[in-house]
């Protein structure tokens, strides 16, 4: 069967990692897989790593939702050849939710995976609209579940399907203490830098009089989307007037940060729909630290993440809890153990909720079957 997923990144982030977890799922189905993204990028890569069962397309012509380039809307679209040849359509992320009309209108198989966590009352009931009908929709995250039964979709059409848990060093230390070694400490902030990923306000926080101690490290990763530059701009600012904070741009994963790292720093603006970050940091033997909203409720208990009240003022709040981790670091317990952690988030969950959503349109669509695949332990892609 033909898969075509239309997506609107060519990163490695988030949804973008994700969807490769996706496309290892689908090729271990017995499906061909067609990945379509407006721009080149890393994911490139990635897709070419996976052999000749899938191929990755540019199409600048895509229509991408963003808000930060609502422009972009005002296009319109048709359905790539791609799209109209496919079995079946993946439309990834509510970003290419644009589609949704043009897919039912020519009656294609399709279903919506969500990574998102929309509070904004136009979103909402752009979305609403969008969502209605009979087609499946994954959710990455319980709190993405519930997010999309709050908008009317019944809990029938929806899939949880977690990201998977990527293989760790084989001497990950369940007990991380790294501190002593070097008399530093550091702090990083890993994702997409878009202003609400709490970059900014991790940065403010070493800005505290409290944070003054010059064995701070903080290391901020990431890179904006076009139209996202300012927020980068405004972190760049106290990056140039701070020795201990540096920007390192956009990075493959988290693993190229490990062999510093102490903590990871998750202080959003608004909630995250799943927590990819904590998992990965799990992963690693790196311990987590951050807010309780959305996804991030479910991970940071998960992989022994330290749970910070979101009180005002965020950021004096964010440099107290910085510091009492610090302080407490040599009492903390040892991170959960792997068979805590990997049962919800294994390869073969995806396989089985990936062919459970394909048996929606057709048994025969689900693939050879999860017990006839030759599943590797978890996807070797970091999540």
């Amino acid at each position: 069967m033909k898969v075509t997923i239309v997506h609107g990144s060519n990163d490695t982030y988030g949804a973008s990692r994700v969807l490769l977890q996706e496309v290892d799922s689908l090729l271990a189905l017995g499906h061909s897989v067609h990945v379509l993204v407006p721009n080149g990028g890393p994911l490139q890569r990635e897709i070419d790593a996976r052999g000749s069962g899938v191929q990755l397309t540019i199409e600048p012509k895509l229509l991408v939702l963003r808000r930060s380039n609502w422009k972009d809307s005002l296009k319109f679209p048709g359905l790539p050849s791609a799209m109209k040849e496919a079995d079946v359509v993946v439309v990834w992320t509510l970003g290419m939710a644009g589609y949704i009309p043009l897919l039912r209108l020519a009656r294609k198989k399709f279903y919506v995976s969500v990574h998102e966590l929309l509070e904004d009352n136009r979103a909402r009931t752009v979305f609403k609209h969008l969502l209605k009908g009979a087609f499946p929709v994954t959710a990455c995250s319980r709190a993405a579940a519930d997010w999309l039964t709050s908008l009317g979709v019944t809990p029938s059409r929806i899939t949880v399907t977690y990201p998977v848990l990527p293989d760790g060093p084989s001497d990950r230390d369940t007990n991380p203490c790294r501190e002593g070694r070097s008399g530093t400490f550091t702090v990083a902030v890993y994702g997409r830098l878009n202003g609400s990923k709490g970059h900014l306000e991790v940065a403010q926080a070493f800005q505290e009089p409290c944070m003054g101690d010059p064995s701070w490290r903080l290391i901020l990763a990431g890179a904006p989307f076009p139209g996202q530059e300012n927020a980068l701009d405004d972190v760049l600012r106290l990056v140039d007037k701070d020795p201990r904070i540096s920007y390192i741009g956009e990075v493959a994963s988290l693993l190229e940060l490990t062999a510093d790292l102490d903590l990871v720093a998750l202080f959003p603006k608004k909630p995250e729909s799943f927590g990819l970050v904590p998992v990965e940091a799990w992963s690693y033997g790196i311990r987590s630290i951050g807010y309780a909203l959305g996804g991030a409720a479910e991970v940071l208990p998960l992989v022994g993440g330290a749970v910070v009240p979101n009180n005002s003022p965020e950021v004096p709040n964010i440099a107290h809890a910085l510091i009492a981790m610090r302080e407490d670091w040599g009492n903390l317990q040892g991170l959960p153990e792997s068979d805590q952690v990997r049962p919800r988030l294994s390869f073969q969950n995806r396989v089985a909720q990936v062919s459970s959503v394909l048996a929606m349109f057709d048994p025969l669509m689900a693939g050879r079957g999860i017990e006839q695949t030759n599943l590797p332990a978890t996807s070797s892609d970091p999540s």
